[in-house]
């Protein structure tokens, strides 16, 4: 069951499996990082993005996150870091 064109709406109603599936066959690989035990890859899909996360103990995915733009908590939480870190950089190269 795909259609040619996906909402949000529409991919939040679907099936785990069929949301794997479709970012599998459609979803454009836009970023990949590592946070802790999991790693985070970001897809876009159609006019919105989707954070699959995967285990990487267990080697399966363990949460799909379908979001519209802006807000994403592990985009959010990378951003953070790597915000700290440079200003932890600028004071060690002073």
């Amino acid at each position: 069951m795909y259609l040619r064109h996906v909402t949000i709406q529409q991919f939040i109603k679907l099936s785990f499996e069929e949301k794997s599936n479709l970012i599998c066959s459609e979803g454009n690989l836009i970023d990949a990082y590592k946070h802790e035990l999991v790693d985070v890859k970001v897809f876009s899909l159609y006019n919105f993005y989707v954070e699959v996360i995967l285990n990487a103990e267990e080697e399966k995915i363990s949460d799909i996150i379908p979001y519209a733009r802006g807000f994403s908590f592990f985009s959010k939480k990378k951003e953070l870091l790597n915000k700290s870190a440079a200003l932890i950089n600028s004071f060690f190269l002073l």
